[in-house]
């Protein structure tokens, strides 16, 4: 295609016209192509192929398929092969999602196709039972007005019968009255003016007979009210005398209580001239006194027996303090005068072993036992110091005298434990004097 010159001519097929095309106006290597009606790789490789170019089936496995796939158009048929593979796939998922719609749209339209019949089958029932309903109705409507009818007609049937049998019972009160009259009462003699005069005199007097009677009930009315009121006052009066006795009875119980506990606090403290009852106020206000200074007195009791009890603690404290190290003393003295005879004993054992590996000296046994004579003379006296000084026996002393004062101590215990209780005692006894006051001031408000 190199060597083809930049000008073609065409000749038309329909109207055989020639046209000249040249490089100028159009793309050669495009045109003469698809002029010819063959592919560029055949022009190229096959029809217009050089000389020195014609060695191309001989080259590389991997050129070779590549022209080859150019001439044959391979690689336009696999991507036209891929590209339908790939729309068959999506046109197959789609026709399936396109089937399930369809089936899902089906069983809508029949599931809709049921509700239309079943909206229709409604309709028309609602039809027949708005028909039906304008008749029921209609005749709802004349039954209402003939019952109306019917109960006006009954009621002024009803007042007719009762008016009627009022008639009726008026008629016969009438005539037995009429007949109590004639046979009770007789027939006064004179005019008709005269009898109406009687008559009007007779209504003038029953009038104020009415009247007198108005009056009278009027009495009975404002008698009855106050013989209410009276009732009411009595209730009120007795309900009152139910709470006052009531309150006496526990005012008594209180008294009562007062009383047994102002001869418990008597009979525990020895207060004489309070064993009867009933007890006066002035009897009660004289117990309060006299447990006030019984309390007092042992109040003060409790405080001298407190301060002795502490005077008594602090010198026997002292006194034991005293007294431990005196015995630390006498200890340590002890302990040295035993640590003086183990130290000599030491020495003359220690002597006598000389003594027997040297009993070939006998000058210096000589002079070794006169040493040990003059050491036995000083242990002697030791041993008599420590018997003249009796440290024994004095050791024995202080603890005779140590475990006295724990006795004493003890019993200094004992004395405080007693009189705790009887600060304790004296703490209960406030509280029921606090609670006979109480009672006291109680029953003097009551």
């Amino acid at each position: 295609m190199k060597t083809l010159e930049g000008v073609l001519a065409i000749t038309d097929d329909k109207g055989g016209k020639r046209g000249v095309i040249s490089t100028k106006c159009a793309e050669m290597d495009a045109e003469i192509p698809q002029l010819l009606g063959v592919s560029k790789a055949v022009l190229e490789n096959v029809i217009f192929c050089h000389q020195e170019d014609s060695w191309w089936p001989l080259a590389e496995p991997a050129a070779l398929k590549k022209k080859f796939d150019d001439i044959f158009e391979a690689t336009r048929y696999t991507k036209a092969l891929e590209s339908i593979k790939n729309l068959r796939k999506e046109r197959v998922a789609d026709l399936k999602a396109e089937k399930e719609r369809l089936l899902s749209l089906s069983r809508e339209k029949a599931h809709s196709d049921k509700l239309k019949e079943r909206i229709n089958e409604l309709k028309s029932t609602i039809s027949a039972k708005e028909v039906e309903c304008e008749d029921v109705k209609r005749e709802y409507e004349t039954q209402l007005e003939s019952n109306r009818k019917f109960y006006e007609l009954h009621t002024k049937f009803r007042e007719m019968y009762k008016e009627y049998e009022k008639l009726e019972d008026q008629k016969a009160k009438t005539q037995a009255y009429l007949a109590e009259m004639k046979s009770k009462c007789q027939e006064i003699p004179g005019t008709l003016e005269e009898l109406q005069a009687r008559v009007e005199g007779f209504q003038d007097s029953v009038k104020l007979q009415k009247e007198k009677r108005l009056k009278e009930e009027r009495k009975k009315d404002d008698l009855e009210e106050e013989l209410a009121a009276v009732q009411t006052e009595q209730r009120d009066l007795l309900a009152k005398r139910g709470r006052l006795e009531a309150e006496a009875e526990e005012q008594k119980r209180r008294i009562a209580s007062r009383e047994q506990l102002i001869r418990d606090i008597g009979e525990m403290y020895d207060i004489k001239g309070f064993n009867h009852s009933p007890l006066e106020r002035e009897k009660v206000a004289e117990f309060v006194a006299r447990l006030g200074d019984i309390q007092r007195r042992q109040q003060r009791e409790f405080e001298k027996l407190q301060a002795d009890l502490k005077a008594q603690n602090e010198e026997y404290f002292s006194k034991l303090r005293g007294l431990d190290a005196e015995l630390e003393r006498h200890k340590a003295q002890r302990q040295r005068l035993r640590d003086q005879i183990t130290d000599r004993q030491d020495k003359i054992k220690r002597t006598e072993r000389k003594l027997e590996d040297q009993q070939d000296l006998p000058g210096k046994l000589r002079a070794i036992q006169a040493e040990i004579e003059e050491k036995k003379d000083r242990l002697e006296k030791l041993q008599a110091g420590i018997v003249s000084a009796n440290f024994q026996g004095r050791i024995a002393d202080l603890a005779s005298k140590k475990k006295a004062l724990d006795e004493e101590r003890d019993q200094h215990n004992l004395e405080l434990q007693g009189l705790t209780l009887q600060s304790e005692s004296r703490a209960r006894l406030e509280l029921k004097r606090d609670e006979v006051k109480s009672k006291s001031l109680e029953i003097e408000t009551r």
